[in-house]
């Protein structure tokens, strides 16, 4: 192969509609997309542990925060699977984008790339942890109680994109694309609480402007045959 594309052209599939080639003449030619559909991966309602640890004398106080949720890992298969691969421009005008390769008669045009199987994995992870400074008012005239809250949260945010596909021109091809996103900053909250009896009410809101840190990193083999 002249050039291996390394960008999907979208992982749901963009509906793109390519010519390419399986011989050297027009006759060869016929028209490709990709055909497979991942918008069946789906965020989906989950638990998670949470833990708050903390004091609070007369007025003062702090408190730890932190929770995991439950990873996600979400499967899709397929059969008989077109993929169009983009890549950024080559070539003499840098004006090609899809891959290629000797389509006979030493002529070289966009390929076909068509896999028999393939399996897809989507994989998230989601954590944190906040720590706060606590500023406990004295009781109001109706006997509530506002609590002021300041300090610093970190967020960790990861989400995993796997492909293992078999048959077809680029046999046993695999890519795995890993995005990170680390977040953090500075928080302030406010929160309300009052006593009834054995009973406490309480509503709370928190404030967060933090910086995302984020890479991105892909991995992969593909054969050329």
């Amino acid at each position: 192969m002249d050039h291996l594309g390394a960008q999907e052209d979208d992982h749901r599939g963009s509906g793109s509609i390519t010519p390419v080639y399986y011989g050297p003449t027009t006759n060869d030619e016929v028209n490709e997309g990709n055909n497979f559909d991942t918008g069946n991966f789906r965020a989906k309602q989950t638990g998670g542990d949470r833990i708050e640890l903390g004091y609070t004398g007369e007025h003062n106080g702090f408190l730890v925060d932190s929770f995991e949720l439950n990873g996600q890992t979400q499967h899709i298969y397929g059969q008989n699977v077109s993929v169009v691969f983009i890549d950024p421009g080559f070539g003499p005008q840098g004006t090609n984008h899809l891959l290629q390769g000797d389509v006979g008669n030493g002529v070289t045009a966009n390929v076909p790339v068509n896999f028999a199987t393939m399996s897809l994995l989507n994989r998230t992870q989601t954590d944190g942890v906040e720590f706060l400074y606590t500023y406990r008012q004295h009781l109001t005239h109706h006997g509530g109680q506002i609590q002021w809250m300041v300090g610093a949260r970190y967020l960790r945010f990861d989400d995993e994109f796997g492909v293992d596909a078999t048959g077809g021109n680029l046999a046993d091809s695999a890519w795995d694309t890993m995005a990170k996103n680390r977040l953090w900053g500075p928080e302030i909250g406010v929160r309300w609480l009052k006593q009834f009896g054995r009973v406490s009410l309480s509503s709370e809101g928190r404030f967060m402007a933090g910086i995302n840190n984020q890479s991105i990193h892909q991995y992969g083999e593909m054969p050329a045959n």
